[in-house]
């Protein structure tokens, strides 16, 4: 129904958008990606710390600054990953829209991954990990997985015990050394629907 909406944008550096608009009454919802993910980090527990980190401080912009200029926008904002990809995903008011895209913008080309928020986090996953090795379910999946596929396949798990030596080890310098040679802009993807058209994207 809604598929001759869709308009597509390509950028000259190899980028582009797809936006389509919908009678959402002066809001948007965003979705897009770009190269990383679990194959490119080797791992699934450092792709989601990476991903994680984004939104812990940027160069110019600490944590709490940004979940303050979030709040004063209404706006969501969340950083995951696939096998492939890192992806980001929002909701705001149209008319905050740019600014929302620009704080993308931001914490993809100008993260600072501050070693103190990289130690809380660790912490906190380490937590999540040590009840993951509790899990049945999840640890018949592990296996499952290792046998299935041979290493370095996105679907081969690795387990908890390696998932914690590899969140003990990583440090902040290592995830920019990491993020600055993976990042590539032509590779972003972007589609944008709500109250919005092509032009003010």
């Amino acid at each position: 129904m809604y598929r001759s909406l869709i308009k597509e944008k390509k950028f000259a550096w190899g980028a582009k958008a797809l936006v389509t608009y919908f009678p959402t009454k002066g809001s948007v919802s965003f979705v897009g990606s770009i190269k990383g993910g679990t194959r490119a980090w080797g791992s699934s527990e450092l792709a989601r710390i990476h991903a994680l980190m984004l939104l812990e401080g940027t160069k110019k912009h600490t944590k709490k600054d940004i979940q303050l200029l979030l709040d004063s926008m209404a706006a969501m904002l969340q950083f995951s990953i696939s096998d492939e990809r890192l992806i980001f995903s929002g909701r705001v008011r149209t008319v905050h829209l740019p600014t929302l895209l620009a704080l993308v913008a931001e914490c993809i080309t100008e993260p600072s991954f501050p070693e103190k928020e990289l130690a809380v986090l660790r912490q906190r996953e380490l937590s999540n990990l040590t009840l993951a090795a509790q899990d049945t379910r999840q640890q018949a999946s592990i296996s499952l997985s290792r046998i299935l596929f041979a290493k370095g396949h996105p679907n081969y798990d690795e387990t908890i015990e390696e998932s914690k030596k590899m969140l003990e080890a990583i440090t902040s310098a290592q995830l920019c050394k990491k993020h600055n040679a993976l990042i590539d802009k032509r590779t972003l993807v972007v589609s944008v629907a709500g109250d919005v058209t092509l032009l003010k994207v």
